[in-house]
């Protein structure tokens, strides 16, 4: 797809927003010759070609450039929709995190019946997303608020994992191949001790160790960290720990983290089918994993995640069937459901793996995930969207009640500061007097974050303290 814009601001809300209808083609930007898409954005009118077909519409004139923009889109969509003979359910929405909007209508006090009208007229949004956003919205309202300008949250990323599932775009380490891992959390802990100094008088909240597969350090070095973290900062109000990988845990490992304060874990199927688990190239025994939340369960660990992605090669509703029975049989107290996206560095994009039966599916799947929620305890809590996203859908985390993860919502909804420590981790400084967030993200690879760490410690430094 060719596509003609003269308003290089709207050129990544048009890329996405076209990405859309033609998933499977390549979107440029080009001049104004051999064009599918022409959007002249200063005469306020867009046409789509296609072959000896020509649609095209105007907008009206706008003063507020924010509106005016929105108003484009609007047209756009609507051009794209009619062409292409169906709709798309988060309207002219292309952010990562559209509860946000919710959460800013509300804090100018407008209420349910506006809040809704503005969602799906203004953003286009189908009634079932509007609902879903603002259902989640009130949910997260009374975690949000008051923001307490005096606390954060930790964000710690160990990026070492046995083996790399297909789908899978992080900066992984493969630590059978070379193991670095001791290496890294002496760097680490290098960096918690300094930033432990230099957030003495805020009061620390949560806790989110991730990656990667955290369980895949050493005993002695897991010990290590988690104590760090209790010498540095202090015992957090909640402490995640993913333990994704059934192949790095073992009742030992629970029970240190129990013993170290840790109070929720993850453990992620993604699928429950071994022929799945195949071709993604994801090692996992799925019973031993059923045996292993057990034993989680009776060690204490009373707020358990599993993560399941939809559009996964070759399932259909049959397997997604099975997999709900299972969540029904186990009921962990979190559970993500996320919508399979194909992004850049993953196996599954390199090799251009062809998913359009499961593109094709993923809206009657999310319908059945829908259904099968409203008949559960669980409710949704918190939503995040993803480029590449199967379908332009998206990805939600259920909770039952009284278990939604507080790390999740404040990273999301961008309250709360979130300091991000180890390799490729992102750090997110709230000022909320001056409405303003600065991110600082550590170095993707891992020599770089070894050799400039002093470096990074005294940037980040300089933002906690606002100098």
């Amino acid at each position: 797809m060719r596509i003609y814009l003269d308003e290089e601001k709207l050129h990544y809300d048009i890329f996405e927003l076209v990405r859309t209808f033609v998933p499977r083609e390549e979107i440029c930007f080009s001049g104004e010759e051999d064009l599918n898409l022409a959007i002249e954005y200063k005469n306020r009118k867009a046409s789509l070609y296609k072959e000896d077909k020509k649609v095209e519409l105007s907008v009206p004139y706008i003063e507020e450039e924010k509106l005016q923009r929105r108003a484009f889109k609007r047209a756009v969509l609507k051009l794209l929709e009619g062409y292409y003979k169906k709709t798309s359910p988060w309207g002219i929405l292309t952010g990562i995190r559209p509860v946000k909007i919710v959460q800013e209508l509300m804090d100018q006090k407008k209420d349910r019946e506006e809040i809704l009208e503005r969602l799906t007229k203004e953003y286009s949004l189908s009634k079932e997303k509007a609902d879903l956003l603002y259902t989640i919205a009130c949910r997260q309202r009374p975690y949000l608020y008051p923001i307490k300008e005096d606390s954060y949250s930790l964000y710690i990323n160990i990026p070492f994992c046995p083996t790399r599932c297909d789908y899978c775009s992080f900066p992984t380490i493969l630590y059978k191949k070379r193991d670095y891992r001791k290496d890294y959390i002496k760097t680490l802990l290098r960096e918690m001790e300094a930033m432990g100094k230099v957030l003495k008088d805020k009061k620390l909240e949560t806790v989110y160790i991730g990656g990667g597969t955290p369980t895949s350090l050493e005993k002695e070095d897991l010990t290590v960290l988690l104590e760090g973290v209790k010498e540095d900062f202090g015992l957090p109000v909640e402490w995640t720990v993913e333990a994704g990988r059934e192949d790095t845990l073992s009742q030992e490992v629970f029970f240190l983290l129990k013993e170290k304060g840790v109070t929720r874990i993850s453990l992620n199927p993604q699928s429950f089918h071994d022929k799945t688990l195949k071709k993604i190239g994801r090692v996992q025994n799925n019973d031993r994993l059923i045996r292993l939340y057990e034993e989680a369960k009776e060690i204490g660990f009373d707020c358990i995640n599993m993560d399941f992605i939809l559009g996964l090669p070759g399932e259909g509703m049959e397997d997604l069937e099975y997999n709900l029975r299972k969540i029904k049989e186990l009921m962990p107290e979190n559970l993500t459901i996320h919508t399979l996206s194909v992004k850049r560095g993953s196996k599954f994009m390199e090799r251009q793996e062809n998913l359009g039966g499961e593109r094709d599916l993923i809206g009657d799947m999310l319908e059945r995930v829908h259904r099968f929620i409203a008949e559960s305890p669980y409710e949704p809590y918190y939503l995040y969207r993803q480029k590449q996203i199967l379908g332009n859908h998206e990805n939600v985390g259920y909770a039952l009640p009284g278990k939604e993860n507080l790390y999740n919502m404040y990273m999301m909804e961008e309250r709360q500061t979130v300091i991000g420590l180890g390799m490729t981790s992102n750090s997110k400084i709230l000022y909320p007097n001056e409405n303003r967030i600065e991110n600082y993200r550590n170095y993707k690879n891992l020599r770089d974050y070894q050799n400039k760490i002093d470096e990074i410690i005294e940037k980040k430094s300089r933002l906690i303290k606002g100098v």
